[in-house]
């Protein structure tokens, strides 16, 4: 299945241009009629000015789908110029439909502070929402509100509960997120070994934290025999995707190597 957005997530993850992917979210429903299907053609060929007024015209008319677009051309700017508050009118209309990844856009405007919405208790809302029907982005975001006390009151057990959800659809953030709480024992018992798995599952699809971490536990030994080849071989890769701390460690270690 397409994800929605990589924009927001996570606390320190940007929206990029990958939002595309939610306007081209439901180019599968080729039942809605005219001025929706209309717009997504005029969306693959860059007409976003063409996109803005078939989509107003299927969003007027009550089309969640083309709320949820709406609401990310407005909020990114895509045809028209920004406008976070009109943005923020029609993701609420899709939401309310039940529109799922519009609840997780909404539940981002609101953690976020778009349009000076900053609101975590409604993040808070909205994410629930959406994860409960199994969006990925909102269980991993979800457990990012529970594990610091964001519009709910902290509990790292729930916290570690909407990670695994997301983990096991392979959302790397929640499968790095789930490992680093296992790796210090925080809202469940402290296990190296699935703190290894996740890490690792994190680790082998790209993310560069993961691999650092991953190759700290290789490097200290942690759940499992000390293994220096695999500590250098993770921290390599995540030094050479730019991962500060293992960059340094790699530097380090070349040059005590150099001075044998």
């Amino acid at each position: 299945m397409m994800r929605v957005s990589l924009e927001r997530i996570g606390y320190g993850v940007v929206k990029t241009l990958v939002v595309i992917l939610v306007l081209l979210f439901s180019v599968s429903h080729f039942a809605l009629a005219g001025d929706f299907e209309e717009g997504l053609d005029a969306v693959n060929h860059g007409d976003y000015v063409m996109a803005l007024e078939k989509w107003t015209k299927a969003a007027e008319a009550g089309n969640k789908d083309a709320q949820n677009n709406l609401a990310v051309m407005y909020d990114n700017g895509m045809g028209i110029s920004k406008d976070p508050a009109v943005a923020l009118g029609w993701y609420h209309k899709a939401a309310e439909q039940g529109h799922v990844p519009a609840q997780y856009n909404l539940g981002i405007v609101y953690r976020d502070g778009s349009g000076d919405a900053q609101d975590y208790a409604e993040a808070f809302k909205w994410f629930r929402r959406a994860a409960k029907q199994g969006n990925a982005d909102a269980q991993n975001a979800l457990g990012v509100l529970f594990q610091h006390g964001k519009g709910v009151s902290q509990s790292l057990k729930k916290a570690a509960k909407w990670f695994r959800r997301a983990a096991e659809q392979d959302d790397i953030e929640a499968q790095l997120n789930l490992a680093s709480l296992y790796s210090i024992g925080e809202g469940v018992t402290q296990d190296f070994p699935l703190a290894e798995k996740w890490f690792r599952r994190a680790a082998e699809r790209g993310n560069k934290e993961a691999q650092y971490f991953l190759g700290a536990m290789y490097a200290e030994g942690r759940g499992r025999p000390q293994d220096l080849e695999e500590a250098f071989k993770w921290y390599r890769k995540a030094a050479d995707q730019g991962h500060r701390e293992a960059q340094q460690f790699m530097s380090t270690f070349d040059s005590l190597m150099q001075k044998q």
